[in-house]
């Protein structure tokens, strides 16, 4: 598989989406885990490295909202 995949990830729900299927995970940001992951027939091959795949894009998220948050904090306006 050498396309590449893009995560919508939502902390709200523990889901996280893509053109692939869902993964759905649990912890906190230093422990995510999969806890059930819904791919399509096309990408069951694959279903550890997406789930791997979706993990970073769940870290990296997680990051990227952290980042925001201590930029608002420290914003003057």
């Amino acid at each position: 598989m050498d396309r590449s995949i893009t995560w919508a990830v939502d902390f709200s729900t523990g889901v996280a989406t893509s053109e692939a299927g869902l993964v759905q995970f649990d912890g906190g940001p230093k422990d995510y885990r999969v806890i059930r992951a819904r791919l399509l027939p096309s990408f069951a091959g694959a279903k550890v490295r997406l789930c791997h795949d979706a993990l970073h894009a769940i870290r990296g998220a997680w990051a990227v909202q952290a980042l925001e948050r201590t930029c608002r904090l420290r914003s003057p306006y």
